[in-house]
């Protein structure tokens, strides 16, 4: 399960449940990371990536 957590200003946080993690072959977290790189936020994982996938904002 890959699930994203979006911290609020206000301090609330808001967690979204992406999508089955052997569905995603890690393409989901490659695209929070371009995401969060692009805007400019902080990308925390909680573990090492199993599948490397070279993913960028044009590919979104």
């Amino acid at each position: 399960m890959v699930v994203f957590s979006l911290i609020l200003t206000d301090g609330n946080t808001k967690d979204i449940e992406i999508i089955a993690e052997r569905t995603s072959a890690g393409k989901t977290e490659q695209a929070a990371l371009a995401i969060a790189t692009h805007c400019g936020f902080d990308f925390v994982k909680d573990r090492d990536v199993d599948v490397v996938q070279q993913v960028t904002v044009r590919d979104l």
